[in-house]
Protein backbone atom coordinates (compact mmCIF):
# COMPACT_ATOMS: atom_id res chain seq x y z
CA UNK A 1 0.00 0.00 0.00
CA UNK A 2 2.74 2.08 0.77
CA UNK A 3 4.36 2.09 -2.15
CA UNK A 4 1.75 2.53 -4.09
CA UNK A 5 0.62 5.91 -2.35
CA UNK A 6 4.35 6.86 -3.11
CA UNK A 7 4.18 6.10 -6.78
CA UNK A 8 1.13 8.22 -7.24
CA UNK A 9 2.28 10.90 -4.92
CA UNK A 10 5.22 11.41 -7.06
CA UNK A 11 3.46 11.01 -10.30
CA UNK A 12 0.80 13.76 -9.23
CA UNK A 13 4.03 16.08 -8.06
CA UNK A 14 5.45 16.11 -11.45
CA UNK A 15 1.88 16.91 -12.99
CA UNK A 16 1.25 19.82 -10.49
CA UNK A 17 5.06 21.24 -10.75
CA UNK A 18 4.94 21.14 -14.93
CA UNK A 19 1.57 22.64 -14.42
CA UNK A 20 2.71 25.36 -11.84
CA UNK A 21 5.63 26.05 -14.24
CA UNK A 22 3.74 26.08 -17.47
CA UNK A 23 0.96 28.79 -15.74
CA UNK A 24 3.72 30.91 -13.11
CA UNK A 25 6.32 31.29 -16.53
CA UNK A 26 4.49 32.57 -19.80
CA UNK A 27 7.71 33.88 -21.13
CA UNK A 28 9.58 31.83 -23.41
CA UNK A 29 12.74 33.37 -23.90
CA UNK A 30 16.02 33.13 -21.84
CA UNK A 31 17.98 36.26 -21.00
CA UNK A 32 21.56 36.45 -20.03
CA UNK A 33 20.42 37.65 -16.31
CA UNK A 34 18.89 34.67 -16.00
CA UNK A 35 22.02 32.55 -17.13
CA UNK A 36 23.78 34.82 -14.65
CA UNK A 37 21.73 33.84 -12.04
CA UNK A 38 21.50 30.02 -12.94
CA UNK A 39 25.30 29.60 -13.23
CA UNK A 40 26.50 31.83 -10.80
CA UNK A 41 28.89 33.40 -13.24
CA UNK A 42 29.83 36.98 -14.87
CA UNK A 43 27.91 38.84 -17.25
CA UNK A 44 30.32 38.05 -20.21
CA UNK A 45 29.88 34.43 -19.51
CA UNK A 46 26.18 34.66 -19.75
CA UNK A 47 26.27 36.71 -23.31
CA UNK A 48 29.35 34.27 -24.51
CA UNK A 49 26.45 31.61 -23.84
CA UNK A 50 23.66 32.53 -25.20
CA UNK A 51 26.03 33.36 -28.35
CA UNK A 52 27.43 30.12 -28.42
CA UNK A 53 23.51 28.56 -28.27
CA UNK A 54 22.55 30.81 -31.05
CA UNK A 55 25.28 29.84 -33.24
CA UNK A 56 24.59 26.19 -32.32
CA UNK A 57 20.46 26.71 -33.95
CA UNK A 58 22.16 29.21 -36.45
CA UNK A 59 20.22 31.97 -35.11
CA UNK A 60 21.11 35.23 -36.06
CA UNK A 61 22.33 37.93 -34.12
CA UNK A 62 19.22 39.60 -33.39
CA UNK A 63 17.08 36.77 -32.66
CA UNK A 64 16.20 35.56 -29.20
CA UNK A 65 16.94 32.11 -27.70
CA UNK A 66 14.00 30.35 -26.03
CA UNK A 67 13.85 28.60 -22.71
CA UNK A 68 13.57 25.17 -24.70
CA UNK A 69 16.57 25.73 -26.93
CA UNK A 70 18.96 26.61 -24.14
CA UNK A 71 17.53 23.30 -22.10
CA UNK A 72 18.63 21.17 -25.08
CA UNK A 73 21.62 22.65 -25.41
CA UNK A 74 22.66 22.16 -22.36
CA UNK A 75 21.41 18.68 -21.24
CA UNK A 76 19.02 20.08 -18.92
CA UNK A 77 15.39 19.70 -18.49
CA UNK A 78 12.86 22.79 -18.91
CA UNK A 79 11.18 22.13 -15.24
CA UNK A 80 14.57 21.96 -13.59
CA UNK A 81 15.35 25.71 -15.35
CA UNK A 82 12.28 27.17 -14.41
CA UNK A 83 12.54 26.58 -10.83
CA UNK A 84 15.46 29.04 -11.14
CA UNK A 85 14.60 31.87 -13.59
CA UNK A 86 12.54 34.52 -12.65
CA UNK A 87 9.64 35.84 -14.55
CA UNK A 88 9.59 38.84 -16.19
CA UNK A 89 7.41 42.04 -15.02
CA UNK A 90 4.49 42.93 -17.20
CA UNK A 91 4.41 46.12 -18.53
CA UNK A 92 1.67 48.37 -16.29
CA UNK A 93 -1.02 49.61 -18.76
CA UNK A 94 -2.63 53.04 -18.48
CA UNK A 95 -4.42 52.52 -15.88
CA UNK A 96 -1.66 51.30 -13.45
CA UNK A 97 -2.12 47.39 -13.62
CA UNK A 98 -0.21 45.00 -14.89
CA UNK A 99 -1.79 42.77 -17.24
Amino acid sequence: MRRWVKQHLASALDICLSFVFMSYFERRIIYAKDIMILTGRSRSYAYNNLKQVKEHYGKAKHQLVTIQEFAEFHGITVEDLGLALIPRKSSPTKNGFHS
